[in-house]
């Protein structure tokens, strides 16, 4: 990947009730290296992070030190995934 192709990333975050929820949350993600972008909906309870280059791991604790919790909603499956796989 170049330095100019971005890619993003998708999570689910629980506790968000406000947009005060999604500014605290957007703060600490944005401040993580390689990210660019952030969008976050406490409607839905997801949240978009874009950039060059996305630690997971710093994201996740970023939404953590937020007081929120987060994981990469690839991880999360109706559980389809793991019955094809069968794991389910």
């Amino acid at each position: 990947m170049s330095s100019t192709e971005a890619t993003s990333i998708e999570y689910e975050v629980d506790g968000m009730s406000c947009s005060h929820c999604e500014a605290a949350i957007r703060e600490g993600v944005l401040s993580t290296a390689g990210v660019k972008e952030v969008k976050v909906s406490a409607e839905t309870g997801r949240m978009r992070v874009t950039g060059s280059v996305i630690d997971e791991a710093a994201v996740i604790a970023a939404v953590r030190n937020a007081g929120y919790d987060a994981k990469s909603a690839a991880t999360s499956c109706c559980g389809h995934c793991a019955d094809a796989q069968g794991k389910g």
